[in-house]
């Protein structure tokens, strides 16, 4: 349990109106050390809800002879929770049909890779791993004969440049790059000038389990 001040509320609150659940995600992490997803969106879906102290008040300070309103007495069916990090539909860039899943699934997608043919060009090649947001990760083997695990950003198709021991290690980092806004994008110029990149940068050089490409 914490305690969610009105100012980090609304810095929550507008980062979620922003760029969706995954932006106020990270929003709320640079307050509060939440590692879990899971627990990450439950707190940004709590506080998204929560009314301002301005209007607490004004509803407070409602005269009494004011007439309710007519949605006083409406019926306010459950809803399903949001299960998307991405919304595919407002999304341009390689894989779109294949981002916004919150949870680890099998999945084909395509990638980039250097023309092995030599040159500046690149190839598009097709990867069977998991996806997950905007992420994708699969198993290859290195050029040292090691099992890997590489992550993929989905709307560019590019690698991330990290090497991971482990899949558990790849996801554990997957989760913690998944709120910065700079993922939203599939021009790969636009994501590398992004301020958010420079975060994601520390996030992969500190990841545990995982060496240079």
């Amino acid at each position: 349990m914490f305690v969610v001040s009105e100012e980090e509320r609304s810095a929550i609150r507008q980062a979620f109106e922003a760029g969706g659940e995954w932006a106020a995600v990270a929003e709320l992490r640079r307050y509060f050390p939440l590692q879990r997803n899971e627990d990450a969106l439950s707190a940004v879906r709590a506080i998204v809800r929560w009314p301002s102290e301005a209007s607490l008040s004004n509803r407070n300070t409602r005269r009494k002879s004011d007439p309710p309103s007519p949605r006083a007495n409406a019926r306010h069916e459950p809803t399903a929770p949001e299960t998307t990090m991405i919304d595919p539909a407002k999304t341009l860039g390689r894989n779109a049909d294949r981002v916004g899943s919150w949870q680890w699934t099998p999945a084909t997608y395509e990638a980039v890779a250097v023309d092995p043919a030599g040159g500046e060009g690149v190839i598009t090649i097709m990867l069977s791993g998991e996806v997950c947001g905007a992420f994708g990760v699969d198993q290859r083997v290195a050029d040292d004969q090691a099992a890997i695990w590489v992550i993929t950003h989905l709307l560019t198709g590019q690698r991330l440049p990290r090497e991971f021991l482990t899949r558990e290690a790849a996801t554990a980092c997957v989760e913690k790059l998944q709120g910065l806004r700079c993922w939203n994008s599939g021009d790969a110029a636009a994501m590398l000038s992004h301020p958010d990149t420079q975060f994601a940068q520390r996030i992969l050089l500190a990841a545990p389990d995982s060496r240079e490409t």
